[in-house]
């Protein structure tokens, strides 16, 4: 089995690693005591990279769907790697902002995450995507930030 396939279950294993977790620890009031968004960024995001030219943006290709926001860090990265036809929204960072003013995403995928925060402040990140309520999970797929 090569890399391109032990990849996505991996990830895949992790994410919903991640999402049992979460509702064990929210029960126990720590969503209250953290408050939504640092609760979001401590609680919420898987953070995966082994290096590159593994698969990281196939696998959001491949599992982003409507409802979903992928966030690149700049307009030619966008249009080179996710092109226009997509079921979900794709931006860069420097788009950020007003696409998350008009919409509501469960799952947020961040490719080259140490490029997006360059370009945008984390704790901004978190402030503009976070939803109160509404179930929602950060993948941060490339070189930490």
């Amino acid at each position: 089995m090569n890399t391109f396939d032990r990849f996505p279950r991996l990830l895949d294993a992790l994410i919903e690693l991640n999402r049992t977790h979460r509702h064990e620890v929210a029960g126990s009031g720590v969503r209250q005591q953290f408050g939504s968004m640092a609760f979001a960024a401590q609680f919420c995001t898987v953070t995966c990279d082994i290096g590159r030219g593994v698969g990281k943006t196939e696998y959001i290709k491949s599992h982003a769907t409507e409802g979903c926001l992928v966030v690149v860090p700049n307009d030619d990265m966008a249009k080179a790697l996710y092109g226009r036809n997509t079921p979900f929204t794709v931006c860069s960072a420097r788009q950020l902002q007003g696409v998350a003013a008009e919409k509501r995403f469960h799952t947020i995928f961040v490719d080259e995450p140490a490029y997006v925060f360059l370009a945008i402040d984390r704790t901004k990140f978190y402030s503009w995507l976070v939803v109160d309520g509404m179930e929602q999970t950060f993948v941060l797929l490339g070189a930490p930030c």
